[in-house]
């Protein structure tokens, strides 16, 4: 293992240690502890302590895999160079699929042709085997039963949500509620929607799922399209607006609301009316306010029962969701 790694292990899992909800300061004669702090303030304290520990666990990994190919090398007398090529090469990436990734995230590159950024493609999804095929080798190594991680995770302070009058899916009565931030034009937010959508239908009767619009430009066109989706729940059609908005991110204009207004068949008139209402940009910056009090920095936040939520994959919120059932 080299020093510096070492080091550095050494410093977080030391800080790790941090008893839970310790005291932070004194101010005229009381004691204040992070339960004392604002909603806010208290989820950058948990980004902090959720930092450190997901450094502790890449740390730990990393140095995982190394012990785990100076055994196997020494088994199999070869160099652990040699081994780890082995391992770690993952299936070789051609231009066949850059093409693939290129065609399908066209958003994301800014306009460059796929001839000028193959190369950068074919090297990033090269990368991304070689971690996938650590992964798959830390999953076997962690499923022999004899690894155990020692460093707690950190637990996200509880928050209450007012979600009163937003849209939600689900029953009232359901165990687990789940409350999403977004933005129309947040990529990571349409991936989210898409696992969302199967995880709630999947969980009908015991989840309920509400979402709230977190506009990150206060005059862009993702705001415009939120308040088109508030005026389209007013006509009972917010899941169906929704999902269009998502499904058609990468061309998202200010004609979008009134397009989506059509294709579903709205009253124009009471749409149009809706739009320009004082009280429908006050329910999207409602919603905005509400995640700033409570310390969404970023779209998209996902709470479970009312603690932020790291990951958004289908499998992360299932398994989230099976442990609060």
């Amino acid at each position: 293992m080299k020093r510096s790694l070492f080091f550095v292990f050494s410093f977080f899992l030391a800080a790790s240690s941090k008893a839970n909800n310790e005291e932070l300061f004194r101010f005229e004669g009381k004691s204040y502890r992070e339960s004392d702090l604002p909603p806010a303030l208290r989820q950058s304290m948990f980004e902090l302590d959720r930092q450190r520990y997901d450094t502790v666990t890449r740390l730990v990994d990393s140095f995982l895999l190394e012990l785990y190919v100076k055994e196997e090398a020494q088994k199999k007398g070869k160099k652990p160079e040699e081994l780890e090529q082995q391992l770690f090469k993952g299936k070789t990436v051609n231009e066949k699929d850059a093409q693939t990734w290129y065609d399908a995230n066209k958003s994301r590159v800014g306009g460059r042709s796929f001839d000028s950024i193959k190369g950068e493609i074919v090297n990033f999804l090269q990368m991304q085997e070689q971690e996938d095929a650590q992964q798959l080798v830390l999953k076997s190594i962690k499923g022999k039963g004899t690894f155990q991680l020692a460093v707690t995770e950190p637990i996200a302070p509880q928050v209450s949500i007012t979600t009163d009058a937003y849209p939600s899916k689900g029953s009232e009565k359901a165990k687990v509620t789940i409350v999403e931030f977004a933005d129309y034009g947040c990529p990571h937010c349409k991936h989210a929607a898409e696992s969302l959508k199967k995880v709630v239908e999947k969980n009908k009767k015991n989840v309920r799922f509400v979402y709230m619009d977190f506009p990150l430009n206060p005059s862009g066109v993702p705001k415009q399209v939120a308040v088109g989706a508030v005026c389209a729940d007013e006509q009972k059609k917010f899941w169906d607006y929704h999902y269009m908005a998502f499904e058609n991110q990468a061309s998202l204009s200010k004609e979008s609301p009134a397009e989506f207004a059509k294709k579903l068949n709205l009253d124009l008139k009471k749409f149009e009316a809706c739009l320009n209402s004082v009280g429908t940009k006050e329910k999207v910056e409602f919603s905005r306010n509400e995640g700033e009090r409570i310390g969404v920095g970023g779209t998209p936040s996902i709470y479970i029962n009312g603690r932020k939520q790291f990951g958004y994959d289908q499998e992360t919120l299932e398994e989230a969701i099976k442990k609060l059932l």
